[in-house]
């Protein structure tokens, strides 16, 4: 429930992906055709997250107001409890 509770975890992840990577892409990839569908794993890994938080970002950020049939629009499940104001 507290932030302060994730962010040293989140931290450490973010900083150990490119390791986690390399590593992968060193040791398990050994064959040039194994590395080039893992690279092209990892940009469609990347371009996924990437239109995650542009699709999500006025929700999370605030940044642009959303009329009440978008809010609607950025709900993934039922249970998610977005206060549409009229």
């Amino acid at each position: 429930l507290f932030l302060y509770h994730y962010l040293p975890a989140l931290t450490f992840q973010i900083l150990l992906l490119p390791v986690v990577l390399q590593h992968v892409a060193d040791h398990l990839c050994r064959s040039p055709l194994l590395r080039s569908v893992f690279g092209s794993l990892v940009v469609a890994w990347y371009s996924c997250a990437c239109h995650v938080f542009n699709t999500l970002r006025p929700l999370t950020y605030g940044d642009k107001s959303l009329s009440p049939g978008e809010l609607r629009a950025l709900r993934w499940k039922d249970s998610w409890d977005i206060l549409i104001r009229k």
